[in-house]
This record gives C-alpha cells, structure tokens and sequence, in this order.
C-alpha cells in the first residue's frame, strides 16, 4: 500500500511539472496566433550619435543634422509628435 501512495505522488507531481510546462509555452509564443517566437520590445531606443556631436560651436545655420539610434527605427513612426529637436531646454523648430 505504501508503494501505491508514492507512485500517486510521483504521478501527481510529474502531471502539475507538465501543466506548468504547457502554461509555459502558450505564454510564451506570442500574441495573434503565431507559433513563432515573437517578443515586445519594451527597451526604448538611445540616441548613440549626432552630427554636429552635442555641445558643438560654429555649426552653420543650414547643417545637416543626423542622429544614430541604438535600434532600427520605423521612419513612419519619426513625427513632430513624438520626436523633438531642442537647444539646451529651447524646442527648434523646422
């Protein structure tokens, strides 16, 4: 009898490691059906680079100016809305 009474708590134990292991995975597959393993990135992007390089003097009124992102960015995503040019605390605009 004592046998019996392992062997249900073994069965027991093995059936709750497989139920984790299924809530598991459908966790972590994503969102909208996919069986890809697709992740949200929730890291926002940094800005790696500038031209001119911050705190530059004697930049000509008509210079280009780039940034460097630390991630691809989407340029449909890049709008007045949500990304600023500023002169110490002062918005630029154009």
């Amino acid at each position: 009898m004592k046998r019996k009474g392992k062997a249900n708590k073994y069965l027991l134990l093995l059936a709750a490691i497989a139920v984790l292991l299924v809530i598991g995975a459908c966790s972590s597959a994503g969102t909208g059906g996919s069986s890809d393993d697709e992740t949200t990135d929730t890291t926002a992007p940094t800005v790696t680079s500038t031209v001119p390089a911050d705190s530059a003097t004697d930049v000509a009124i008509n210079s280009t100016i780039t940034a460097s992102f630390s991630e691809a960015m989407d340029s449909a995503t890049i709008v007045a809305a949500n990304f600023t040019l500023v002169d110490d605390a002062t918005s630029v605009s154009g």
